[in-house]
């Protein structure tokens, strides 16, 4: 991945990782290598903290496909709202008015795909 700089910081010059030698789990299954997009899934998989190869891995793929790392950080919900619930659950959290707010949005929506099927096959 020669070229690509973690976070795409443009300003130092570019650093080039190699992927590491393979490591085996438990049962003998090799794991993928660090310094892979594939070694980054499997960090975050098994909720472990990456580490630079597969970072720079990771954000050289991103930046492949034009994504931006702004680093941004989600701000506080606003409670007792569908958006709130997306945020909440994003977070793993969970809201109960935010859910109910959630659940009202979707029969709303799911009343008014039924209204549109109904005057569909009314119209046939």
């Amino acid at each position: 991945m020669p070229g690509y700089v973690y976070k795409g910081a443009k300003k130092n010059p570019p650093t080039i990782v190699l992927p590491t030698d393979r490591r085996k789990n438990k049962h003998g299954k090799l794991l993928s290598r660090c310094g892979t997009t594939a070694g980054y899934a499997r960090h975050r998989y098994h909720n472990e903290e990456q580490c630079d190869a597969c970072k720079i891995a990771h954000a050289a793929a991103d930046n492949k496909r034009g994504r931006k790392h702004t680093g941004k950080v989600l701000g506080p919900v606003q409670c007792g709202t569908r958006r709130g619930w997306e945020n909440h659950s994003r977070r793993g959290e969970m809201c109960y008015p935010c859910k109910a707010a959630y659940n009202e949005y979707r029969a709303k929506k799911q009343r008014e795909y039924d209204a549109r099927k109904r005057a569909e096959r009314a119209a046939q």
